[in-house]
């Protein structure tokens, strides 16, 4: 049983886009599938990493 069933590869996802966009040979689509997947790469390591960092590590 799946906890989320929105994350599955089956109803979507980033990961989901790239592949069929790859499949199809639509280059703009997976750029955008990539360049989303960055900016959500950058945001956590931006934002959550850093402030966790911040939080825990005592200087």
């Amino acid at each position: 049983m799946n906890a989320c069933p929105t994350s599955s590869a089956r109803s979507g996802g980033i990961g989901w886009f790239i592949y069929t966009g790859r499949a199809q040979l639509d280059t703009v689509s997976v750029s955008a599938g990539l360049l989303t997947a960055i900016m959500i790469g950058l945001f956590v390591d931006g934002v959550i990493f850093r402030s966790h960092t911040r939080i825990t590590v005592q200087r």
